[in-house]
């Protein structure tokens, strides 16, 4: 009888062991689900740590999909022993009828149930013995189950302690559904930003094509702009991102004659004082067509300073000196290259020598940049 006692007590003893375990392993979970930064990395922490709490050997976690669909985020050892079904195809098919069990419910105004009957009675077609619901705020999420255990009998309370695990980690479930919810957000937006830049450059670029084909005489004078003040950007040892605002300010520097009457732009003779004030208003219309463009917004104070001149004689602000860029000095150079090389409504384009003449000699009456001249004189010079 005294040996009856004492393996009865030794069985005590052993309950009460696994369950100081267990609730020491439900701190350990709360603790481990407040760093959670997404719903996989959470149920891949507290799975292996509730199969841990009892003994079992297999586990799953499941989550339903907005689409309907169940994924499961975390799973281990749950080849147990000749399942009816994959622990997937037992989550695919309970989850929805969870749900609609409770939706159900509540339609009929009952006491809605955790859903645990439904899911026990089919829990172990999958090798698993306890499972219940994941519910968050009402809504079934998912679902969490354990396997058989590898040492000793189910107790009846297992159901009680992973409710109470679940329980324990709902606050944590709420807040990384939370914040998956504002990465959704954050990355809609983002996606939505990115596709109004790609409208706007996209619509950038059609409008300075359709300067140029406004004007036959200044076809292709924007690459070729680009391409000349790139070519002199790197003799003068500018950066990477320097370069690459200029070849933009290239690109679309003359998009804001858009504005401009063709009779004005394509006027074969010398221009009234109206209508030259009309085409001094490009620079800066072209810079406020650019600023609306996010992508290229940057190239917009190297745009609207192209026709300025270190003497305070240029349009549309005047600028001397310093108050201009060294970029907006590139484009400025580049700019009257092409212009003076290239056919005209009202001249035809020079040669090499008579337009380098020029040049310098605005170099040295003060208008342009000695060394952005020299630069450009070396990019010609280079094959």
């Amino acid at each position: 009888m005294s040996m009856l006692n004492l393996g009865d007590d030794a069985d005590e003893l052993d309950k009460l062991q696994q369950r100081l375990f267990q609730l020491e392993t439900l701190y350990e979970i709360g603790r481990e689900s407040a760093g959670a930064q997404d719903m996989t990395g959470m149920l891949g922490v507290i799975l292996p740590m509730v199969m841990g709490a009892f003994g079992a050997v297999s586990g799953a976690a499941f989550v339903g999909r907005a689409d309907g669909k169940v994924e499961a985020l975390a799973t281990r050892g749950t080849s147990a022993p000749q399942p009816q079904k994959s622990p997937h195809e037992w989550a695919s098919t309970m989850l929805p009828a969870i749900h609609q069990h409770a939706q159900q419910a509540a339609a009929e105004g009952a006491d809605q149930q955790n859903g645990f009957d439904l899911l026990a009675s089919t829990v172990g077609d999958v090798g698993l013995t306890v499972g219940i619901p994941i519910e968050v705020d009402d809504t079934t999420y998912g679902a969490l189950a354990v396997g058989k255990r590898l040492i000793g009998e189910a107790y009846d309370d297992d159901r009680a302690l992973l409710e109470r695990i679940i329980n324990n980690v709902v606050p944590y479930l709420r807040n990384v559904k939370l914040l998956e919810s504002l990465r959704g957000a954050l990355e809609s937006e983002a996606a939505a930003r990115r596709a109004t830049e790609r409208a706007q450059a996209e619509t950038a670029v059609v409008l300075a094509r359709s300067v140029e084909a406004r004007d036959p005489y200044t076809q292709g004078h924007a690459e070729r702009v680009s391409a000349f003040s790139v070519g002199i950007a790197m003799r003068l040892g500018l950066s990477s991102d320097e370069r690459e605002l200029i070849t933009l300010a290239g690109r679309f520097h003359d998009v804001g004659k858009i504005g401009v009457r063709d009779a004005v732009l394509n006027k074969p003779g010398r221009l009234t004082n109206e209508e030259f004030d009309e085409i001094r208003q490009h620079p800066a219309l072209s810079a406020q067509i650019i600023t609306d463009v996010s992508l290229f917004r940057e190239a917009a104070s190297l745009i609207v300073a192209h026709h300025e001149r270190l003497d305070g004689t240029g349009y549309p602000q005047g600028l001397k000196g310093d108050e201009f860029t060294v970029g907006a000095r590139v484009l400025a150079v580049a700019d009257v290259w092409d212009a003076l090389t290239t056919d005209r409504s009202y001249r035809k384009g020079m040669p090499r020598e008579r337009a380098l003449d020029i040049l310098e000699t605005e170099a040295k009456e003060g208008l342009q940049d000695r060394e952005v001249v020299k630069a450009l004189v070396a990019t010609l010079d280079t094959p």
